[in-house]
């Protein structure tokens, strides 16, 4: 087995015949790494204990930094360390995010679009939606779990459906943050980035109001480019958005 190194380590040099069939420079670093989430949150500058980064895209990820190991095995909590020595992470997912918006929109035969949109005119009501189209993965760690949606009645409209798939994407993902509190760590700093950041409907008011939305399209080459710069010695932290065409703002 290979040498275990930190995420921002160098653990090789590339191969001289590689770097000649590639036309890299040979001295160029292999950095340890870091899974999917963990570079994203690299790339976004989720780095201090506290940060927090929710991402909405087919599947739904809170993502929380950690200054120290609390693992909660019995939540389905990820519990790993962080791309930065003596740091940690924890990480809670929800199996369908957006894909239960996607989801209804096909059943309904519209636009996902028109279906957000008529949002707008709902109020909350009693419909409610569980979001497991393809199990659950934290808290219940359970891959038979499947959608329900119950409380439908006479009253009940298209609007009033979608409200419901959004609600409860919105409760099963602050049931990670909640798990994460229980474990002891304090949450600070929210950022919120996927295809499903560009909603622009308020869903639910128990969900952080700090949050802040970056146009990931224009930055993802910037999580791989973070390792790599930290194996090399190199990694100071970037002055976004000044330095970076990123369009940051409150939601």
């Amino acid at each position: 087995m290979p040498d275990l190194v930190e995420s921002c380590h160098s653990s090789a040099t590339i191969k001289a015949d590689i770097a000649a069939k590639f036309g890299f420079q040979p001295s160029v670093s292999v950095a340890g790494g870091a899974g999917d989430n963990a570079a994203t949150a690299m790339g976004l500058q989720v780095e201090k204990p506290g940060d927090v980064f929710l991402s909405l895209g087919t599947s739904g990820v809170v993502f929380a930094v950690s200054d120290a190991y609390r693992p909660l095995p019995e939540s389905a909590l990820h519990t790993f360390c962080y791309t930065t020595p003596q740091t940690w992470h924890q990480m809670g997912v929800t199996l369908s995010a957006t894909d239960c918006v996607n989801w209804l929109a096909s059943t309904l035969d519209e636009e996902v679009s028109v279906l957000v949109d008529s949002v707008r005119h709902s109020r909350p009501g009693n419909v409610l939606f569980l979001p497991f189209l393809a199990g659950e993965r934290t808290p219940y760690n359970d891959p038979d779990l499947r959608v329900t949606m119950t409380q439908i009645d006479h009253q009940t409209r298209r609007h009033d459906l979608v409200r419901a798939a959004l609600e409860g994407v919105i409760f099963s993902l602050q049931e990670s943050i909640d798990l994460m509190t229980k474990a002891g760590n304090l949450l600070k700093n929210y950022y919120l980035v996927g295809g499903g950041s560009r909603l622009s409907v308020p869903i639910n008011q128990n969900m952080p109001q700090q949050l802040v939305r970056h146009d990931w399209e224009h930055c993802p080459s910037m999580r791989i480019f973070h390792l790599r710069a930290a194996a090399n010695n190199s990694y100071r932290v970037p002055s976004w958005p000044v330095s970076m065409p990123i369009n940051t703002r409150l939601i």
